[in-house]
């Protein structure tokens, strides 16, 4: 882990920080997450989803039919499965963002935590093998300090006794933020913009991809796609926040 972390890590210890919830910041006895929080998480988690890339159904739509979504219809990911906590918004929004921004590691535990929770409810998942993050360039990764997707893949991994391998997928180049880019853009910003460089660490093994958020799944699809060319047997995804169909 970055040595920001382990000094961060070692001053909660020594300087305890205020007991608020990791998620919307408000006071809480246990200084986890807040009962009103974890009520929003398991009433938005519990929404309908696309039975493959796990995109929620949207609010109160009486037109919104159960099953698989337009665009998996459209084009089948290549990944075999995705879900993530709940839809992006709320509370569940304003954790991940304070995550990306400043890396906190109350906020990876609490979202790791759920993240769990999530892949402990899809039988699918329990096949997983290796945990891999999403992974940021090293120019990106220089300039943060740090990587979310790696922070919530090791919460993950200790809490779900799994191996944890930030190494075998790297990003090779540069590419645009991808907020406020349309799917298409995104899609196209990502193109082979991912490799993998220990095919043995991943090859012929089922793998739970972590992030922290899945929106039109441009990421995920991208590392998919490598993984599968070095003969990845399944490839699961997990993310804190998800899109809606």
């Amino acid at each position: 882990m970055n040595l920001k972390y382990y000094w961060q890590g070692l001053l909660e210890l020594v300087y305890p920080p205020r007991r608020v919830c990791s998620l919307c910041g408000s006071q809480t006895p246990e200084g986890k997450i807040c009962n009103l929080c974890r009520q929003w998480v398991r009433r938005e988690g519990s929404r309908p989803v696309c039975p493959v890339c796990g995109r929620f159904a949207p609010v109160r739509d009486p037109d919104f039919k159960p099953g698989i979504c337009r665009a998996c219809r459209k084009q089948r990911p290549s990944f075999n499965m995705a879900r993530a906590v709940a839809p992006y918004t709320g509370p569940l929004r304003d954790a991940v963002l304070g995550l990306k921004s400043r890396g906190t590691l109350r906020v990876a535990a609490a979202l790791g935590e759920l993240m769990a929770g999530a892949v402990l409810r899809e039988p699918a998942f329990a096949a997983a093998e290796v945990i891999v993050p999403v992974p940021l360039t090293r120019k990106r990764l220089a300039g943060r300090g740090f990587n979310q997707a790696c922070l919530l893949a090791l919460e993950l991994g200790r809490v779900l006794d799994m191996p944890v391998n930030a190494k075998s997928v790297v990003k090779v180049r540069e590419t645009r933020p991808q907020t406020g880019l349309s799917r298409l853009e995104r899609e196209n910003n990502l193109i082979d913009a991912f490799s993998v460089v220990e095919p043995a660490a991943v090859g012929g093994k089922k793998v739970l991809l972590v992030d922290d958020v899945f929106t039109t799944g441009a990421t995920v699809e991208n590392i998919s796609l490598a993984l599968k060319r070095v003969e990845t047997e399944a490839i699961f995804v997990i993310t804190a926040a998800g899109g809606t169909c």
